[in-house]
């Protein structure tokens, strides 16, 4: 299989034509190159990673990368975005649950619970990525909002919809609001060390 990498032929050893070995060797050569892979298109289709593993033929692989600090800011620009609809969601959760409409409550709670792992995924991989110069008590910050989520889950567990509406409106969403400046101030490193 012919390998291009941002539109350059990719030399890969005759004996490393697996798929995982093939995308073992891209990914070494992003890594040399600050770059992640951005998309992976076999024959004019466009694959998934997993997908591609068990594809069997296949003539030409064409990989397309982006800089590694273009996918930190654009993740982090997202979490900008989406944390004011986030801590706003949360109230709408409260409220509902306080209201005694706690089918509507749950459903939307279930969302919101999916957008805070979000955020804490683009929070933890982009303080990996960044280093040292990064909030260096994130981790335990994170931790703590996992510790509020537990209670939370306490609660639920318990059919406890009032309580799960106060721990919401009373631990939660602090939490949530301290995350804001240091989404900002992990989006102002990468623009620094960007330039």
């Amino acid at each position: 299989m012919k390998v291009l990498l941002d539109g350059n032929p990719l030399d890969i050893a005759s004996d490393a034509l697996e798929k995982d070995r093939i995308l073992a060797e891209v990914r070494r050569a992003c890594a040399a190159k600050g770059r992640v892979m951005q998309s992976l298109v076999v024959d004019g289709v466009p694959l998934e990673e997993e997908a591609f593993l068990v594809l069997e033929g296949g003539t030409v692989a064409e990989i397309a990368t982006t800089p590694l600090r273009d996918l930190i800011r654009s993740s982090l620009d997202e979490a900008m975005a989406y944390l004011p609809r986030l801590i706003k969601g949360f109230g709408s959760i409260a409220d509902h649950l306080e209201a005694d409409d706690k089918n509507r409550g749950l459903s939307m709670l279930t969302d919101a619970l999916e957008g805070v792992g979000w955020i804490v995924k683009v929070l933890a991989n982009t303080h990996a990525l960044l280093g040292a110069g990064s909030d260096q008590d994130l981790p335990l910050f994170l931790g703590q909002l996992q510790q509020k989520l537990e209670g939370l889950a306490g609660a639920l567990e318990g059919s406890r919809f009032f309580e799960v509406a106060f721990q919401i409106r009373e631990e939660l969403l602090p939490v949530l609001e301290a995350l804001t400046p240091r989404v900002e101030a992990l989006r102002a490193l990468a623009e620094g060390d960007a330039n």
